[in-house]
């Protein structure tokens, strides 16, 4: 599948981010876990990009777009890359896989074979992707999983935008082991699709309706010597779109404008502060 590696780097680029916000790293006697209402702006800023960019780069998102808006489609109604197997040298696990399948029902809602009806005879389709990486060696183990289901509608010829609902979990494990310094960490991030509607033409390329509901989850444990940091933080985030260029963004009490052409996020308060990706 030659989408998989580009996903596989985007859900590296998530953990990546979400790492940065729980803060892993300074010097401390030890953290406890904060409450949404005691979440810092910089860390509310960091989840509303991460939460900005998985709306415009899109990940399975995207990739089931793509799918339907190439005629419909591949060739087949399932696609899958076998597992890689482990690295020689000092790699001890190394493997990657994902797969997707996608299901055509009828108007009645009853499943009908792959390519057996027209557009206007499609109810409703399902998407399911699955995507899972893991990685060992002597020093940093990780986990990703990454998994979406959703439910498109709009096939019809007179309707002029899909519509896509359902959800994606995103999953982090990581154990990174270089003495002095320990720090292991648990990332769990879900999406709720409701009523995304996407233009069929592509022009404009970002949604046009709907929102997206975001919880992140964070629990970290961090040591050098003898420092050590620990803690956790839960967040919910909702993305609205209402047919203009600029979606609302809510990160638990704060608030923020996403150009969804540039990527810009303008923190609506009297002390509105630009922040470009």
């Amino acid at each position: 599948m030659n989408t998989l590696r580009l996903s596989m780097i985007r859900a590296a680029m998530a953990a990546l981010v979400l790492a940065s916000l729980t803060g892993c790293g300074k010097s401390s006697s030890g953290v406890r876990p904060q409450a949404q209402s005691e979440l810092p702006q910089a860390t509310a800023q960091q989840i509303a990009q991460q939460s900005a960019a998985l709306v415009l780069n899109g990940g399975m998102l995207a990739d089931t777009r793509g799918l339907l808006t190439s005629s419909f489609g591949p060739s087949t109604a399932k696609g899958s890359q076998a597992a890689r197997p482990a690295a020689t040298g000092h790699i001890a696990t190394d493997s990657t896989s994902g797969s997707y399948e996608l299901h055509v029902f009828d108007l009645d809602g009853h499943e009908a074979a792959w390519g057996t009806l027209t557009n206007d005879q499609i109810g409703h389709v399902t998407a399911l992707w699955d995507v899972y990486s893991s990685s060992s060696d002597d020093t940093l183990s990780f986990t990703i999983h990454w998994t979406s289901a959703y439910d498109i509608s709009g096939f019809q010829t007179a309707q002029s935008r899909w519509v896509f609902g359902g959800r994606s979990t995103f999953l982090m494990d990581y154990d990174y082991n270089w003495p002095p310094d320990r720090w292991i960490a648990h990332y769990l991030a879900s999406h709720q699709y409701n009523g995304v509607a996407y233009v069929k033409s592509g022009t404009p390329s970002y949604p046009v309706a709907g929102s997206v509901a975001c919880q992140w989850q964070a629990a970290w444990d961090y040591r050098s010597g003898a420092q050590h940091q620990q803690g956790s933080q839960d967040v919910t985030c909702t993305l609205t779109f209402d047919g203009t260029v600029l979606a609302h963004l809510t990160v638990g009490t704060y608030h923020y404008t996403l150009n969804l052409e540039t990527g810009d996020l303008v923190q609506v308060n009297a002390q509105a502060s630009r922040v470009r990706h």
